[in-house]
């Protein structure tokens, strides 16, 4: 019996240890390279982005994380009448929280997956350039949007204070505009190089 207590509480010890390790805060920052789509156009847009995120793991394999995603302004379309030209462009931000799944299978660098929701603001721009010359002029239109945010990734390294994560990401905002004559869906696909702090 005193040796079946010892036992018990011998586990009881190492298990709030392994759980103590594995939960806590962390954050971190990341670099993305992405191709941007809009939905009423065919050109695709190659850009870089940058990432700044915190979170709390719950236990080794649950985590939630918040982030800011920030990405270059991207012009997607040109349109000219008799007098001027005007090019039209998006500035976005987004703003995450999504829970994360993380896992290590036998003779395999850790996996890690994550989905969840994004607040995405966008800023539409249409610039117009008269041909003789004279002052053009700029009208920006804002939205804010709900959108989707999914990522499927591994680390190359995982340490006790420091780890990496080499992902592949999707974001989707659909209905950007809605109720104007520009109307579109955004979305981006991603490869990203991150950086955790715990």
């Amino acid at each position: 019996m005193t040796n079946r207590l010892f036992t018990t509480l011998l586990l009881s010890v190492l298990l709030s240890a392994n759980i103590s390790h594995a939960s806590g805060f962390f954050g971190g920052l990341g670099f993305s390279t992405s191709t941007s789509k809009i939905s009423t156009q065919n050109e695709t847009n190659f850009e870089s982005s940058g990432r700044l995120f915190s979170g709390y793991a719950f236990d080794e394999n649950w985590s939630l994380e918040v982030g800011y995603l920030g990405f270059s302004e991207f012009k997607f379309d040109t349109e000219k009448d008799a007098v001027s030209e005007y090019t039209v462009s998006i500035d976005r931000w987004d703003i995450y929280l999504a829970p994360a799944y993380e896992f290590n299978p036998r003779g395999f660098l850790p996996l890690r997956f994550m989905a969840g929701l994004t607040y995405s603001d966008v800023t539409l721009s249409v610039e117009e350039n008269f041909y003789n010359q004279a002052p053009g002029g700029t009208n920006n239109v804002d939205d804010h949007v709900l959108g989707v945010l999914i990522s499927a990734g591994f680390r190359p390294f995982n340490f006790k204070h420091i780890a990496s994560l080499l992902s592949i990401d999707y974001i989707r905002r659909p209905n950007l505009f809605s109720g104007s004559n520009r109307s579109f869906d955004s979305s981006e696909r991603s490869v990203s190089f991150t950086v955790f702090f715990r």
